[in-house]
């Protein structure tokens, strides 16, 4: 006989096998330990329910019948051991004496007479040279004085709290430049003392005298200077061959631009080489630049 189980956050079910027809809470959980190696189960304990009925099986001596599908849960273990309350009181108990023998000793004024041991006259040092900056001693009384090292931050003048400075401005008072000065903060050179330069700049450009693209070399479709020149088979044009292949595309039927002689296929185009070679001679003899002042 056997009991399926799984964990809330699994998906599938574990197996656990036994003899007879009912199985204990106790057994089960033994078993889980043992199959999922949890460890010891001083820590920990498990919360078992019935997966379809949603009964909880809280009794480690009730009984669960073959063939039922449980759910498991990890709790922490609940322990009412007398032991552990005892300890607890007993730590408990030596904190509060630890206490009341450190305020005895902070409340005491000369440490060279003290029944105590170095270890402790070294915490009473330390403990009384902070007693003055204590929390509570400023919030006691707002009117009250601060202690001797206690400078005030707005006006640097000891004596008072901030809170309690004479040159705080409130609503009803304006600020008197005569009774204190404020710090200006420095916010960079002063535009007086600044000394602005504005040189002319020089840029590049293209004297139109000295390179000028002859128009024997420039494309009919786009304007400028023949890129890749070819030639048509129909009336021998000279055109960029991206600029006629483009325009014979988007012709109706194949369209010369020039022309208009139906079906110029793009393949049929002729490289010009007299051009290509012409205009590489323009580019290197031609290609002159000049500096020019704007």
């Amino acid at each position: 006989m056997s009991v399926r189980y799984k964990f809330k956050s699994e998906a599938n079910f574990n197996q656990i096998n036994f003899n007879g027809m009912e199985i204990s809470v106790e057994d089960v959980k033994k078993e889980i330990f043992r199959q999922r190696k949890l460890g010891k189960s001083e820590n920990i304990d498990l919360m078992i329910s019935n997966t379809n009925t949603g009964e909880k099986y809280l009794e480690d001596s009730t009984l669960i019948p073959k063939n039922s599908s449980l759910t498991i849960i990890r709790v922490p273990k609940i322990t009412t051991n007398n032991n552990n309350r005892n300890y607890f009181n007993k730590n408990n108990q030596e904190s509060q004496n630890h206490s009341q023998k450190l305020q005895q000793i902070e409340n005491n004024s000369d440490l060279t007479k003290m029944n105590a041991t170095e270890e402790e006259k070294i915490m009473a040092m330390m403990m009384q040279s902070t007693a003055d900056y204590k929390n509570f001693l400023y919030s006691q009384n707002q009117n009250s004085k601060p202690p001797s090292g206690y400078i005030c931050r707005k006006c640097h003048i000891s004596g008072h709290f901030i809170r309690n400075c004479p040159f705080n401005i409130t609503k009803t008072q304006r600020f008197d430049p005569k009774v204190r000065k404020e710090n200006k903060k420095m916010t960079g050179i002063p535009m007086s003392m600044r000394n602005f330069q504005q040189p002319q700049p020089e840029v590049l450009k293209i004297d139109v005298k000295i390179f000028e693209i002859p128009q024997n070399l420039c494309c009919s479709l786009c304007k400028d200077i023949y890129r890749k020149p070819v030639k048509t088979p129909c009336c021998g044009i000279t055109f960029c061959h991206e600029c006629v292949v483009k325009a014979l595309i988007e012709s109706d039927e194949y369209d010369c631009p020039k022309c208009q002689q139906k079906y110029i296929f793009p393949s049929e185009l002729q490289n010009d080489e007299k051009m290509k070679m012409e205009i590489e001679k323009i580019k290197m003899e031609g290609n002159k630049f000049a500096v020019v002042s704007v």
